[in-house]
Formats: structure tokens, C-alpha cells, sequence
């Protein structure tokens, strides 16, 4: 190859800057350097400007397809689209049996009913067999006992088979409760994994590729004549996150879900008689008496609602206007504390946080705020005790955590 005047000029430039005074010792100066001893070595070898710029060139675009394969990987790991499947074999299992149990409820309520209008033939008797008011002459018959017998044994498997209805419509309940908390786990541990996984390749990123990016970037600033204060060397690229759901992104900041199911609302708004679900939120937060706001407002933060009574009570018409609070069923007392109701509540422990249910005058007192667009917002708050009842209220500035509640099921 023809070795120009143009070569040999930028390689003595070049053999003079590697021979220049040493600037301070740094990493970009450790990069200018080895830049500069790449450039020396190509143009001493023959190779040109362009050569040398194509080599920069290359090197960029290694580091650029390096990257590209991380960001691949990373786009293949699971991004939680799929946890909603998860536990729906709980539920159909559940939904089958309840399906059993009613045609057992049918065939028993058939055979009750058979039993009932079984024909009884008492025979034939002579008038001084009988005595007025004396049905003993009926009833000690052996076809009275059979049928009587028939129909008592037909009553209890009846009443057996209702029992097993009522308890495979509560195993579907618990089944939704136990799907929706195995769907929150699925897309909790979906975003940890991305999130890992981005950490982890950035690292690797880093580590594997910074040397050959800036050395190239380097390099192109020897061959302009800069020297490394001069230099400007673009950003690394990196793995960029993986965009995921709302639901994925909210799943880490929720503990635990009780679903409805077969429940519904309670109180007298519009609302009223829709499933609902209850989360428990993860955050530990410090709640008093009066700080309705801020349970209102950690909950909306969240895309929730507070939750609060139902009945006479309840904060959805009463004292949230306009649907800012979900009602709890009716059957739930409004101290919060009665057997049906700790089915949702006591599973989650103590210092767990709602809006009293007590109301005006009800041992449940509160301050009032015009908030727009709710009103009366600041009302005393319910807290869990140690048996996991919601009978106290917040106070001495302990942290509790939020229980907040959305409209149908989590899924």
C-alpha cells in the first residue's frame, strides 16, 4: 500500500501525542492512551485514516449488538401476561364440586319428596277397633313406621346434602381468594426476576464492554487531533426495563387479597351489591385517629378505594359522596369484628387500617373536612388488635398498613 504524506503526518502526530507529557492518571486517560497506541500501531503497519475509523467503527458496533442480545433475553422473560391463569384450576375443581353437590341437593330433594307422598294402606278395621282421639291404631302400624322412618332418613341426607352445597360455594370463595393471591405472587415474582435480570446484564454490560466503547470513542478523537480532556464520549448503551401491566408494576406493593366471591357491597349507593376485592397494602405506614385523608389518599395513590361499613352506616353514601369508599357487606358488623367478616379481615393480621365504621354518634366520632370532591374525609380510623379484630383505632403514631378495596375481581 502507498504510504501518503497525509499517513505519515497523522503518524507522527499521533507518535506525539503518545509521547507527550503524561496527563493526570485516570480511566479516560488509561482509554486515550491505549487509543492512541492502536492508531500508532495501524498507521506504522500501513493502514490508513479510514482503516483506523472502521476499526472504531466495528468496535461500537460489538458493543451496540452485545447489548442487543441482553436486551432479547431480557425481553423473552416472562413479563406476568400469563399469571392470570394462575389458580384457575382451583377455581374450576372448586366449581365442579359445587356442581356435584347440587345434583346430589336434587336427587336428595327428590327422594324427600317421593318419600312424603309415599301411599300408606292401613287396611281394613272394625269400628270397635277404633277409639276416638286414639291414632295408635295408625301409628303403631309397621307401614306407618317404614314410611315415617323413609321419610326422616330422606330429611337428614337433605339436610347433609345442603350442607355440602353451602360448604362447595364457600370452597369456591376461598378458591378465588387463593387464585387471586397466587396471581399477585406469579406477577410480584415476574417484575423481581426483570428487575434482577436488568441489574445483573447492565453489570455485565458494564464490565464487558466499556473498554472497547470508550477505546473506540477514543480513538476517533486521536485521529481529530483531541486529546482526552477534549475528548466526548457518548454514554455506554445499556439493557433498557421491559414495560410491563399496571397490575405487574403495582403487584410488589400489595401483601395480600381477599376476593369477595359470593359477598357483595352493602350500604345504600349505587354501588351496591358488587363484588369486591380487599388488598392489603405493603407499605407500613404511620396512621392517627383523624387521618382519614391519608388512608384516602394511600389507597387513590394505589388506583384503590378505602373501604369502610355498609348497612345503615356506610361510608359509600354516608360519608363518602360521590363513591370514594367501598361498602362492605351488610352482614358484616360495623365494628368490623363478626365471624362472617373475619373471613377477609383477620387473615390480615394486626395493624391493618380502615375507616371506622361507627359514623355520628356511633362511639366512632370524626372531624369534617369539604375536601372536593368527597367530604368528610378526616374520619376516625378502625385498626386491627392482636386477635386481628377491627374494634381499635390508630394511635401513639404506630405504622399500620392500609387495606384498601376495587370493584370486581383481581384477575
Amino acid at each position: 500500500m502507498k504510504f501518503s504524506y497525509m499517513t505519515l503526518a497523522l503518524c507522527l502526530i499521533a507518535f506525539a501525542l503518545a509521547h507527550a507529557l503524561p496527563e493526570p492518571e485516570s480511566h479516560e486517560t488509561n482509554y486515550h492512551a491505549n487509543a492512541k497506541k492502536r492508531v500508532v500501531d495501524m498507521l506504522q503497519t500501513g493502514k490508513d485514516d479510514n482503516a483506523c475509523r472502521e476499526l472504531a467503527k466495528t468496535m461500537r458496533q460489538e458493543v451496540t449488538d452485545n447489548i442487543a442480545a441482553q436486551q432479547k433475553t431480557l425481553d423473552a422473560l416472562p413479563k406476568g401476561n400469563k399469571c392470570a391463569d394462575e389458580g384457575q384450576g382451583l377455581i374450576n375443581d372448586a366449581k365442579t364440586k359445587l356442581g356435584e353437590a347440587q345434583n346430589e341437593q336434587k336427587l336428595k330433594t327428590k327422594a324427600l319428596a317421593k318419600a312424603k307422598s309415599t301411599k300408606i294402606d292401613f287396611g281394613t278395621f272394625a269400628y270397635g277397633q277404633l277409639t276416638a282421639g286414639n291414632c295408635g291404631a295408625f301409628f303403631d302400624q309397621k307401614v306407618w313406621k317404614d314410611a315415617h322412618a323413609a321419610v326422616t332418613e330422606a330429611t337428614a341426607t337433605l339436610v347433609a346434602a345442603n350442607v355440602a352445597v353451602k360448604a362447595a360455594g364457600k370452597a369456591i370463595d376461598k378458591a378465588g381468594t387463593t387464585a387471586a393471591n397466587m396471581i399477585l405472587k406469579c406477577r410480584c415474582t415476574a417484575k423481581k426476576l426483570l428487575a434482577a435480570s436488568l441489574k445483573t446484564m447492565n453489570k455485565g454490560v458494564k464490565a464487558a464492554n466499556t473498554k472497547a466503547w470508550k477505546e473506540a470513542a477514543h480513538m476517533v478523537c486521536v485521529l481529530d487531533g483531541k486529546d482526552a480532556k477534549s475528548c466526548s464520549v457518548p454514554a455506554l448503551p445499556s439493557v433498557k426495563p421491559v414495560k410491563v401491566s399496571d397490575k405487574v408494576q403495582a403487584s410488589c406493593k400489595i401483601a395480600q387479597i381477599f376476593a369477595s366471591g359470593s359477598q357483595v357491597t352493602g350500604g345504600s349507593s349505587k354501588d351496591k351489591g358488587k363484588t369486591f376485592t380487599v388488598f392489603k397494602m405493603k407499605k407500613h405506614t404511620v396512621f392517627y385517629a383523624n387521618d382519614g385523608a391519608k388512608y384516602y389518599d394511600a389507597c387513590k395513590a394505589q388506583g384503590m378505594l378505602p373501604i369502610g361499613c355498609g348497612g345503615t352506616d356506610d361510608c359509600a353514601s354516608k360519608f363518602m359522596k360521590g363513591g370514594h369508599c367501598i361498602s362492605m357487606p351488610d352482614t358484616w358488623a360495623c365494628t368490623m369484628s363478626s365471624p362472617i367478616e373475619m373471613e377477609a379481615i383477620k387473615p390480615f393480621g394486626n395493624y391493618a387500617v380502615t375507616f371506622c365504621a361507627g359514623g355520628d354518634g356511633g362511639g366512632c366520632g370524626k372531624t369534617r373536612n369539604t375536601r372536593s370532591p368527597y367530604q368528610q374525609i378526616d374520619r376516625q380510623l378502625s385498626a386491627t388488635s392482636s386477635n386481628g379484630q377491627m374494634n381499635n383505632v390508630p394511635g401513639g403514631g404506630n405504622s399500620y398498613y392500609p387495606l384498601c378495596g376495587s370493584y370486581g375481581k383481581y384477575d
